[in-house]
């Protein structure tokens, strides 16, 4: 496992954000879910979120982003980022909520790319990421 992400090195490089080079599988290997994954235009509002569940009591999240892109990726919209103090409690969900106004699906486009990354512990520490598009049509 390498010590960059390569969303942070992707954005802090102003290159595209291909989810196609993040790793299909993340390294926590099932340790961690995805739960009430959203994301949706309300009144010109993009909205996103998400929440992070550690599959049992031992493991616990440290930090983790939610990041929204154009379905491309070129284009990133809002992230929101979650650092939980003192290394979080093991088993304690996390929740993610982002949003931007002024978004115009005819303008920007229908298909938002969301993804969330994190790091999380436990009796080893692990990296992790998923990726979904979204349809915000409507």
């Amino acid at each position: 496992m390498s010590d960059q992400n390569p969303i942070l090195s992707a954005i802090g490089q102003g290159r595209k954000l291909d989810v196609s080079t993040l790793p299909t599988m993340n390294d926590c290997g099932g340790k961690i879910a995805v739960q009430d994954w959203n994301v949706s235009v309300f009144d010109g509002q993009l909205q996103g979120t998400a929440s992070l569940v550690p599959s049992d009591s031992l493991n616990a999240i440290v930090t983790a982003t939610l990041i929204m892109s154009s379905g491309d990726g070129r284009t990133i919209y809002t992230s929101a980022v979650a650092t939980v103090v003192g290394g979080g409690a093991p088993g304690q969900q996390v929740s993610l909520q982002t949003y931007t106004d002024l978004f115009d699906a005819a303008t920007n486009g229908s298909t938002v790319t969301a993804v969330i990354s994190g790091f999380m512990l436990g009796s080893t520490g692990c990296s992790f990421y998923f990726t979904r598009q979204f349809d915000v049509n409507g």
